[in-house]
């Protein structure tokens, strides 16, 4: 008799669980725009049965709170097994849930169905072109409003990302400011990454900052230096070094602004093998100027 009601048990087990199997596919993902609009994949069921269709979204904290969907202008077939969702926007962005019911039993079954809604760029940055010890700001704008942003430049050796020193400041904000150019800034290239939940990051244009050559350093100073070679592999001389008596200082820096090392005037070759590869500023500072050369590190 146990092992009689034992098999019901199991047969009834496995007969509800199959009830309960409603489902044959549907789900999946998108990625999209605001002001889009899309309609998911449909969710199929077993031909047999009886089902009944509602769409939740999740929203909140936790994330499975649901909130069921109802028609109107934002959605439509929110009862049925295919939801359209009309001009998308950033709330859009997360998952909603189909739950299914089968009308016969009771039982229920739900698929999820994410949209992931990509930032566009609203506004570009812009080459300047600008004088000596002058300040600039690059700006750009996302038309997500929980976008990030990392400002990155290129002396020549590849893009780099910038951070809030030296120059810089707004690294990481729609608006990146440039202090105190130099000639060091001459041909210097920025763009900004732009990220958000979705799967891919976007750039925006790539811009040029140019000095001003009719604002640029005293040109007898200017044509005393220049860096034997560049770029370096591990040293290095600064030709026309010796020329100038009232040097005081030379720092090495990193591209914002850090100083990584200090040079000694009267040395004949500066070695930097311990560097890693990448761009670098050697500023020379006297008694009446300062100069600022681009090198790059291999």
């Amino acid at each position: 008799m146990k092992t009689t009601l034992l098999f019901l048990n199991i047969f009834l087990s496995v007969l509800v669980y199959s009830q309960c199997n409603i489902i044959t596919s549907g789900g999946g993902s998108i990625v999209t725009s605001p002001g889009a609009t899309i309609t998911s994949s449909p969710v199929t069921v077993y031909s047999n049965l009886n089902v009944t269709y509602q769409w939740y979204k999740w929203v909140g904290n936790p994330l499975y709170q649901l909130t069921p969907i109802t028609n109107g202008t934002h959605y439509s077939g929110v009862t049925t097994n295919q939801v359209t969702i009309y001009n998308v926007d950033f709330s859009d962005e997360n998952y909603l849930r189909c739950r299914v019911t089968n009308s016969t039993n009771g039982c229920q079954q739900d698929t999820t169905f994410y949209i992931d809604v990509c930032q566009g760029v609203i506004q570009q940055p812009t080459s300047i072109t600008a004088n000596i010890n002058s300040s600039v700001t690059f700006n750009v704008l996302s038309s997500n409003p929980n976008a990030t942003y990392q400002w990155r430049t290129d002396f020549g050796a590849g893009f780099q990302d910038i951070s809030n020193a030296g120059q810089y400041s707004g690294a990481n904000t729609n608006t990146l400011t440039v202090y105190n150019l130099s000639t060091a800034n001459n041909n210097q290239y920025f763009h900004c990454r732009i990220g958000s939940n979705c799967n891919n990051l976007t750039h925006s244009d790539t811009v040029v900052l140019l000095i001003n050559p009719s604002n640029s350093l005293d040109e007898n100073y200017k044509s005393k230096f220049y860096i034997s070679p560049n770029p370096i592999t591990s040293s290095f001389t600064i030709n026309g070094i010796k020329s100038i008596t009232n040097v005081t200082s030379i720092h090495l820096k990193d591209i914002n602004g850090k100083v990584v090392k200090e040079l000694e005037s009267d040395n004949l070759s500066y070695n930097i093998q311990d560097l890693k590869s990448g761009v670098y500023l050697i500023e020379i500072i006297s008694n009446d100027f300062s100069e600022i050369i681009r090198i790059i590190k291999q």
